[in-house]
């Protein structure tokens, strides 16, 4: 090496000492998560620890191979997956310019004069390296494994919401049949008052306005078979796209009477919604991309040292290509003289971003909290309004006894019998419907509390944990 590329190497190596220390637009943020959530959920009475794999507190093994084989065949997680592949390929993308860059040319050529002529055969290897002085494709690799990251959150969060509608369909395709139950059973009743009433027409006991009345009841429990029927083959064929089956001959569920709810579990505090809600993480995430990427924009308006080197040999003579070689290493400061304010107008628009997305996640954080909030409030109330209907179905079987008694004694007509039948007819089918929706709000309690277990998540192809996970 000569004495000039000795000081340029020497001149490289007191900028690089002193400004590659100086990186001023590392984003530094501070968190206010504490002031913007509430410190406690409301207390109703919480009787159990929150299980990890929540809808495993239903003790249904049908449940879970259903659970198991929506995480591996669901087409909305699948996506996920392939959207997430995408993000981590553009994180690598973004961080090349923090290592060298090498490219190996081989070239062989003829020049003819007027009385000669003269081969020229050349093998070269260059090499080029920013210097990152100002922090600039440090700070948009980052953002980009920050958006990569985000991307993860976005999978978990769609496996959080794949497991709440699964156990939603599955409820509803147990509800549909315990209705069906219902109605056949009603079906029956009514038939048998229908008798009842022709027999005391025949006597002359009646008029035929009670058979008609009673006809009326019949047919308005059979109107009902075919419409619960509807609804328990679609919520059949939903469910079978969802775990990714082609038919829903594929999903086996057995059983007509909807689970027990179980004991309520414990909320913990609003800010453990920050780690247990992905949606939460996956918003927090792409904020501090924003950050990094104005942190870049910044960066992109200084100057920019670039260090090139090329080896290599060059020869008349094929057989003595390799005879002959050379270097050349050069260092090139460059920086921004006029560019129409293309940089200035970024790094406007980068913290727009940022702003914007801390909106976002504000938005976001507090609405994870009131969803929270919902669906204790909707469970507590609707517990209540089963009590009451509990009182109310017992009354009314009661008045229909007696005012059935007092039919067949002759002391009123039909009207109060009919009434009371149709009353608790009604009452039985809303009480099943008043379970389900109360199951429902279980489920979107433990969707809305979130939970950890999404991050062993395993992809179906490789059955490998992503390498992402836990920040890596």
């Amino acid at each position: 090496m000569n004495k000039k590329t000795s000081q340029i190497a020497l001149y490289a190596t007191i900028l690089i000492l002193g400004f590659y220390a100086c990186n001023p637009f590392r984003p530094h943020r501070t968190d206010s998560s504490e002031k913007i959530l509430p410190p406690f959920f409301s207390d109703y009475g919480a009787l159990s620890e929150r299980p990890e794999r929540w809808w495993e507190a239903f003790d249904n093994a049908e449940l879970n191979a259903l659970m198991q084989r929506a995480f591996s065949d669901n087409f909305t997680i699948q996506s996920a997956w392939a959207r997430l592949d995408q993000t981590d390929a553009a994180a690598i993308k973004a961080g090349v310019d923090l290592y060298p860059q090498a490219s190996l040319n081989a070239s062989a050529g003829s020049v003819r004069l007027e009385d000669s002529s003269r081969d020229d055969y050349v093998s070269m290897l260059a090499a080029s390296y920013e210097i990152d002085l100002w922090g600039r494709a440090r700070s948009e690799k980052t953002a980009a494994l920050m958006d990569a990251k985000a991307s993860r959150c976005d999978l978990e969060a769609a496996a959080m919401t794949v497991a709440a509608e699964l156990v939603r369909l599955w409820i509803e395709i147990l509800e549909q049949r315990a209705q069906k139950i219902l109605l056949e059973q009603q079906l029956h009743a009514n038939q048998v008052y229908l008798e009842l009433v022709e027999l005391r027409f025949q006597k002359a006991m009646v008029s035929a306005l009670d058979v008609f009345q009673q006809k009326q009841a019949v047919h308005r429990v059979l109107a009902q078979i075919p419409l619960v029927e509807a609804r328990l083959r679609t919520s059949h064929n939903e469910l079978a796209l969802l775990t990714g089956a082609t038919s829903s001959s594929q999903v086996k569920i057995s059983g007509d009477r909807m689970p027990d709810l179980p004991p309520l579990p414990q909320t913990g505090l609003p800010l453990e919604l920050i780690k247990n809600r992905p949606d939460v993480q996956a918003s927090l995430m792409r904020l501090q991309a924003a950050d990094w990427n104005m942190a870049a924009a910044r960066a992109d308006r200084l100057p920019a040292l670039r260090l090139t080197a090329r080896a290599g040999y060059e020869n008349d003579d094929f057989s003595a290509l390799f005879d002959n070689w050379l270097v050349n290493v050069a260092a090139n400061l460059t920086a921004p003289l006029f560019d129409g304010r293309r940089r200035k107008a970024e790094v406007k628009r980068s913290q727009a971003v940022v702003a914007e997305r801390l909106i976002q996640y504000q938005q976001t954080l507090l609405t994870a909290a009131m969803e929270v909030q919902n669906a204790l409030v909707r469970e507590f109330k609707q517990g209540e309004h089963i009590h009451s209907l509990e009182k109310q179905i017992k009354f009314t079987r009661r008045s229909l006894e007696l005012s059935r008694q007092r039919y067949l004694k002759g002391m009123s007509d039909y009207l109060p019998v009919l009434t009371a039948l149709t009353s608790a007819d009604n009452l039985e089918a809303d009480m099943i419907r008043s379970k389900r929706e109360m199951l429902i709000y279980r489920i979107n309690l433990y969707r809305t509390l979130g939970g950890r277990w999404t991050r062993k998540l395993l992809r179906k192809d490789t059955n490998a944990e992503h390498s992402l996970e836990n920040g890596k």
